[in-house]
């Protein structure tokens, strides 16, 4: 990922083969974090064909600041 971006070290994004592969380490993260992620996965998205996303490996859980993060996402992504 590019530099000078929010995103937390916790979290992955490639896109291979027309798939954004998103990984989180962990839940723990800030709300800058959360919309630095945001952006990486609309803009991953604009190019890409689906996503996949693997909490396999992440502790804890979302601080409920970041609900409203993943809610406006998830509403660019299926609305």
């Amino acid at each position: 990922m590019p530099t000078g971006t929010a995103t937390p070290d916790t979290t992955t994004l490639e896109v291979e083969d027309g798939i954004l592969h998103w990984t989180n380490e962990d839940f723990f993260i800030s709300v800058k974090e959360a919309k630095g992620v945001k952006r990486h996965v609309e803009n991953a998205l604009g190019r890409g064909d689906g996503i996949l996303v693997d909490n396999t490996g992440a502790g804890g859980t979302w601080p409920t600041e970041i609900d409203e993060v993943w809610g406006k996402l998830m509403q660019n992504i299926y609305g």
